[in-house]
């Protein structure tokens, strides 16, 4: 699994980002200072990746000698190097293709974060394999089905073979291999847990299965020497379970995890079980962070509707559909977005009758006043002042267009100067271009936030991508333009 990730201009530090659990900060500056002074002295090829082992730690590097660019990352020894080396070589293509020409200049934060979205593709390729191993009848597939938030099987049907799926828990990405533990199939186990980041031992908490299942510790150390183990005591609300502690003692103080899985409201533990078995933490790792946020907001909104609070419920519905869109899980968003409309209406139609703001006369009966005693004054229409009636404002919030910053035109590029200085214009062009059409996406995804808002209507939106699609191809056919001027200028 991918845990950590760097890129650096000789020692200083452009970029960072964080996964989970890694080498800790004074252990990493000194393996860097020999990676940074090895590199000097060997002067090592651009295309070489290199490697130091730490702990139960792996740091690759690869270095980009002309540019003194170092690109560094921190995965469990468990991780393919080919794998890694593939990754690494994507993410120098991508910096240097944004950034290369640009390197003299003071780059702002906010500039790397165009990188974000390239460096959590390399993550999900860098898949984490969780391995779910046991003996036949003790809940693996029943933990995968609470896992996956699927329905719990009620009845036990054997898995033949196994069962091999992705699974999106937040933004992290992980494959999760639930294995056929019939004995039968015993011949298979060895294969399948190779290469694991991550095995869990599930037992059902009987003495005799958990006595049975030590033998896979010993199949875990031989084949996955360097995957996260834990025990799994399932069935716990089952008469005669074993406690966890002596669960724990009988495994050789392999760590043990309490767990119901036929109880669906046990999901949350179990995903807490995984993140801790892979040592990430919600409160590091930008994988986990919307998870928690959502299911934060799900427990705050249920305390609203019971409180009758359906105006809080409807906001929190909103948010909670919102975070789920930015996870990628459309059809939970959209269920939390009907959810939403439902609130609404109930809001609505719960809603007070408004009151008159004018004092109505207490019912007292008034003197009569014979019409010739008093004289009434004569009404000129002309002086009655007319009341002024304010147009409505357009409530819409505002949204603002992308920023373009205008490119250079190739006719403006000046000729007389020197190669060097031309490629740098060049360059700058470039990355000035794809930057524009990264605001475009921004913009489009803001409009789209109005749209779900109800703030703007559907065609609208569609109108706006129409135009916005016209402009990103204009801005490749533009950088397509540079780049072929870039070449017969080098």
């Amino acid at each position: 699994m991918l845990r950590q990730v760097f890129i650096y201009r000789g020692s200083q530090r452009l970029y960072a980002a964080q996964y989970g659990k890694s080498i800790e900060e004074p252990a990493f500056n000194e393996l860097f200072k020999k990676i940074y002074k090895e590199s000097i002295k060997e002067k090592k090829d651009a295309h070489e990746v290199g490697h130091y082992d730490h702990y139960k730690y792996r740091l690759s590097f690869a270095i980009v000698p002309s540019k003194n660019l170092f690109f560094i990352f921190i995965t469990d020894l468990s991780d393919s190097d080919k794998a890694i080396k593939k990754q690494l070589a994507v993410l120098t293509g991508e910096f240097l293709n944004v950034f290369g020409g640009v390197l003299d200049q003071e780059l702002e934060e906010s500039d790397l974060d165009i990188l974000t979205p390239v460096v959590e593709r390399i993550h999900k390729e860098l898949t984490p394999k969780i391995s779910l191993v046991g003996f036949s009848g003790v809940g693996k597939t029943t933990i995968t089905a609470l896992i996956r938030a699927q329905e719990i099987p009620m009845e036990h049907v054997p898995t033949i073979t196994g069962d091999v799926g992705t699974i999106q828990i937040g933004k992290l990405t992980f494959s999760l291999w639930d294995f056929a533990g019939q004995e039968q199939f015993s011949f298979l186990w060895n294969k399948f847990v190779k290469g694991s980041d991550a095995v869990l031992i599930i037992t059902d908490s009987s003495l005799e299965n958990v006595d049975k299942s030590r033998f896979f510790i010993e199949l875990v150390k031989h084949e996955a020497p360097y995957a996260h183990v834990a025990v799994i005591g399932n069935k716990q609300d089952l008469p005669g379970a074993l406690p966890i502690p002596e669960i724990e003692r009988l495994m050789n103080k392999v760590h043990a995890y309490s767990m119901v899985a036929v109880d669906p409201g046990n999901r949350e533990k179990m995903i807490n079980i995984i993140a801790d078995i892979l040592e990430i933490s919600p409160e590091v790792s930008p994988l986990l962070k919307p998870l928690i946020e959502r299911d934060k907001k799900v427990e705050a909104m249920e305390t609203a509707i019971k409180n009758d609070d359906f105006r809080t419920a409807c906001t929190l519905c909103k948010e909670i559909s919102d975070i789920c869109l930015q996870m990628g899980d459309d059809a939970l968003s959209q269920d939390f977005d009907g959810k939403c409309q439902k609130l609404r209406a109930m809001v609505e139609k719960m809603e007070p009758e408004p009151v008159s703001p004018l004092i109505i006369a207490p019912n007292i009966s008034q003197p009569r006043i014979a019409p010739h005693a008093v004289s009434q004054p004569e009404i000129n229409a002309s002086t009655i002042s007319q009341p002024e009636i304010t147009a409505p404002t357009n409530t819409q919030p505002p949204i603002s267009p992308p920023a373009m910053t205008p490119p250079t035109s190739p006719q403006a590029i000046d000729t007389n100067l020197p190669p060097e200085e031309r490629k740098k214009q060049i360059e700058t062009t470039i990355l000035n271009l794809q930057i524009n059409k990264a605001n475009i996406d921004k913009f489009l995804l803001d409009y789209e936030m109005q749209v779900l808002l109800g703030n703007v209507t559907e065609a609208e939106f569609q109108e706006k991508k129409k135009k916005s699609a016209q402009m990103k191809d204009n801005i490749e056919k533009q950088v397509a333009e540079y780049r072929n001027l870039l070449k017969s200028v080098a």
